[in-house]
């Protein structure tokens, strides 16, 4: 069944990309895209403290449990990239760009990938 709703996504996620400009976060839309040119993939990461405290500010996330659930999530992200895909979540490779948004904060991220994209050649 997991196979069959990958299928889905894939064919959903083309079909967005061929239609025009977009923005796909996940999925390993990285993967199923590769072959487009036009693509940019981006990976944006965090530290463990500031992914908590972005958790429990602006997703109220209970403190005694974010570190535990924001691990079972990543790793149920790795399982999902590494059976679909056979690479490494995470991988900067698999990435045009990776950025640290809490080093930056999330403003400064949002600026810098739009300066990205500006000047890349296609």
């Amino acid at each position: 069944m997991n196979d069959k709703f990958f299928l889905a996504q894939v064919t959903v996620i083309r079909k967005i990309a061929e239609e025009g400009p977009c923005v796909i976060v996940g999925r390993c839309a990285d993967y199923i895209l590769r072959d487009m040119h036009e693509v940019t993939n981006i990976f944006i990461c965090a530290e463990m403290h500031n992914r908590i405290q972005r958790a429990v500010k602006e997703y109220g996330m209970d403190e005694s449990i974010v570190d535990s659930e924001i691990k079972k999530i990543d790793k149920a992200r790795t399982n999902y990239y590494t059976h679909h895909t056979g690479r490494k979540w995470g991988d900067v490779l698999n990435y045009h760009l990776t950025l640290d948004s809490g080093y930056i904060g999330l403003e400064d991220t949002i600026a810098l990938i739009e300066e990205f994209l500006e000047r890349r050649k296609y």
